[in-house]
């Protein structure tokens, strides 16, 4: 049983190999064939060994092309609205819509019309595993550089929106962006969803969202659908393998080896002295680090308090990422805890795919992932 990773030829056409031919679903082909949408890309086939599909995408862009440029809200907004639309149109086909392959080869954009069109897989249920339309939104969401001269009231509200509603209605998610659209700055109170569904929701629990929702799983996830690719794999060149797992990064960091020397040289100190001195060195020799995914940069946290952002004043510059603010946000150091909070940034700080709103603060952990606007590093506790 085999789908093949999605592929393109010079015909303007991205294709998949599926093998054996067994694992197409004939009935579902057949109202594939019969479908006539611009949510979806007209489809060709070719049966011989193996059952290949072709799929014309015209002058219509990737994805990946796509969220290769500053996107502006309405922007934003219009290609998630056809997005889910390709999904409520799916539903009310009786098409499968776990065969709807998400990634950034696998999603295509018309510039023209805002029109997003999809491409559909019509194998036998099982043969692709399931790709949440909602984890999907979420990944992308976050890796968007969005313009500086946008309220982004609307991404925050999103963002919470896909992480309360588990049970995703793509109607009701539909009807949700519409909503935004109008915001036009509204304060978040004012622009919470209507819905009694949200409305008799109660707030999740930050270790209930971590679980599902932590971006780390995602990746996970979509690697194991061979057709997509994920959003993240915009930040990394796939030839240089560059990509650090969080639980890798201790060991992968050009970090100088720390000097043993007051624990291997003999002190000439009586011995309740030693351990005292021992125990003192081991807590002042810990300090938390930050990573830089995209130029596995290493930044230790020295400082009470760290400020982020692309202001050449700040401790952490990043001042080749537009979606990152002037002080983003700031780090502080209490009693060997470090917490986190936004200042006040355009396109928001996340810590393991969950939002800082306001002046949240956030304690964190070895290994966890945070994202400032779509800048991404990875915090761990080292030994220097």
């Amino acid at each position: 049983m085999s789908v093949s990773k999605i592929n393109f030829n010079d015909s303007n056409e991205a294709y998949i190999v599926v093998e054996p031919i067994s694992d197409i679903d004939k009935g579902d082909f057949k109202i594939y064939l019969d479908l006539d949408s611009p949510s979806f890309l007209k489809c060709e086939f070719e049966n011989g060994k193996a059952f290949t599909l072709y799929y014309g995408y015209g002058k219509r862009i990737t994805l990946k092309q796509f969220l290769s440029h500053v996107v502006e809200k309405n922007e934003a907004i219009n290609f998630l609205k056809s997005l889910t639309m390709a999904y409520i149109e799916a539903e009310g086909y009786g098409m499968n819509t776990d065969h709807i392959l998400l990634g950034i080869n696998s999603v295509f954009f018309n510039e023209e019309n805002g029109q997003v069109s999809c491409v559909y897989v019509p194998v036998k249920k099982g043969v692709l595993p399931t790709r949440p339309l909602r984890l999907f939104l979420k990944e992308m969401l976050v890796n968007i550089v969005y313009s500086e001269e946008d309220d982004m009231t609307w991404l925050g509200n999103t963002i919470r929106y896909i992480s309360r509603n588990r049970q995703f209605s793509y109607q009701d998610f539909y009807e949700f962006l519409q909503t935004q659209e109008e915001l036009d700055g509204k304060p978040v109170s004012e622009a919470e969803p209507e819905t009694a569904q949200e409305e008799a929701m109660e707030p999740e629990t930050e270790q209930e969202m971590t679980a599902e929702d932590d971006l780390s799983d995602l990746k996970s996830v979509l690697e194991s659908i061979p057709a997509a690719e994920s959003v993240n794999a915009l930040k990394f060149d796939s030839k240089e393998e560059t990509e650090i797992k969080p639980e890798e990064t201790a060991m992968e960091m050009p970090m100088e080896e720390p000097e043993k020397k007051s624990l291997e040289e003999p002190v000439e100190e009586p011995e309740a002295v030693n351990d005292d001195l021992a125990r003192s060195q081991n807590v002042s020799r810990t300090r938390g680090v930050l990573l830089r995914r995209k130029n596995q940069a290493v930044h230790v946290l020295e400082q009470p308090e760290v400020r982020i952002g692309k202001a050449a004043a700040n401790d952490i510059c990043i001042n080749d990422n537009p979606a990152v603010s002037r002080v983003h946000a700031i780090i502080s150091q209490f009693d060997g805890d470090y917490v986190i909070q936004d200042n006040g940034s355009t396109n928001h700080t996340f810590v393991n795919g969950i939002i800082l709103n306001g002046s949240q603060e956030k304690t964190l952990a070895d290994g966890d992932r945070i994202l400032l606007g779509n800048e991404e590093f990875i915090f761990k506790i080292c030994e220097m």
